[in-house]
């Protein structure tokens, strides 16, 4: 008991309750700033992937975007995706090429989309995709596939990019039911099918 007797056994009890109080705050604190971040961070609903293909030959190109983070909003997620007849390299196709694209969607999410070609998305903006179709695949998983009778052409003398905007929507009436979406994500795969124009 030397020890409280140097000391004044109040102020030292209540230098102890102060400093186990700021310890216990900090810590509340610094927790709650990470859960929020952990929940606003799918708030953006700006591009979030760029995705990009290189058509220099004739062939089928196949890249794929993570649906993910998405939460229950008025406004929608766009991603873009730039479909170019030159590589990185400085190569560009040495024929005339004309292709089409398709987007097939896992079914997760009640999402709906559109996409948009060589103009800024607005919210009056109209799909070029004119055929939305459902199958199930042998492992009884299905999925949706919007695509278009349209072919695009690409002229290899010049440089020519093509973009694309993928709209997605996740309406807001399905916030009520967090329990049932929380965790779920749904994939996209963008296919392109190239061929020379003879």
């Amino acid at each position: 008991m030397k020890f409280f007797r140097l000391f004044d056994q109040k102020k030292f009890m209540s230098l102890f309750l102060l400093t186990c109080l700021f310890i216990l705050l900090l810590s509340i604190f610094t927790h709650l700033d990470l859960t929020l971040s952990k929940y606003q961070s799918g708030a953006n609903s700006t591009a979030k992937a760029k995705v990009a293909y290189f058509v220099i030959n004739p062939g089928k190109y196949q890249n794929g975007i993570a649906l993910s983070g998405l939460e229950p909003s008025d406004t929608p997620y766009t991603y873009q995706i730039a479909i170019n007849n030159f590589d990185t390299d400085g190569n560009r196709a040495q024929v005339n090429l004309k292709y089409t694209i398709k987007f097939i969607f896992t079914t997760n999410l009640p999402l709906t989309y559109k996409v948009i070609r060589n103009a800024d998305y607005t919210s009056d903006s109209i799909s070029i995709m004119t055929s939305d179709t459902t199958s199930q695949d042998a492992s009884g998983v299905y999925y949706r596939t919007l695509s278009n009778n349209n072919e695009y052409t690409m002229s290899f003398k010049s440089n020519v990019t093509d973009t694309y905007t993928l709209v997605v929507n996740f309406p807001k009436e399905y916030s009520s039911q967090p329990e049932i979406y929380q965790g779920l994500i749904d994939s996209c795969t963008i296919e392109i099918n190239a061929e020379q124009v003879v």
